[in-house]
């Protein structure tokens, strides 16, 4: 007795492959999106840096107006002492936030979240010291 070949096999061939191309490319998005969502997550950590660096800015800016304003009053006066305490505050915040962008290092929010920053590139890096000169 002669053996049949097994036709059933490569009937279903085609649909085998098909099959596997199709897992192989939904698995392949999928490591595409874990990649940039953890791109995407550094950098937002990066502009929310940044956006406390130009905040802090601004509030000195104001206090120097305020201080401006309150040119004669005492220097020991409540309102004189609380707008230096500010001062002080959101200039050291703005120097150690400058630094971490500089560096990419590890920072930590209002909620205890700790998040690594970048490293940012030569041509940023030459603008921060540009800025830190001024």
């Amino acid at each position: 007795m002669a053996t049949v070949p097994n036709v059933d096999n490569k009937r279903y061939q085609g649909l085998i492959i098909s099959i596997a191309l199709f897992l192989s490319l939904i698995g392949a998005l999928l490591a595409f999106t874990f990649y940039t969502s953890n791109l995407l997550e550094r950098n937002t950590a990066l502009i929310d840096q940044t956006n406390q660096v130009a905040n802090s800015a601004q509030a000195v800016i104001k206090d120097l107006f305020d201080l401006d304003s309150s040119y004669g009053e005492d220097t020991n006066s409540p309102h004189i002492q609380r707008v230096l305490s500010r001062l002080e505050q959101n200039t050291a915040l703005i120097t150690s936030s400058i630094a971490a962008i500089e560096q990419g290092s590890t920072i930590t929010d209002a909620e205890g979240n700790s998040y690594d920053l970048p490293k940012i590139d030569s041509q940023a890096q030459t603008n921060i010291a540009a800025a830190n000169e001024q």
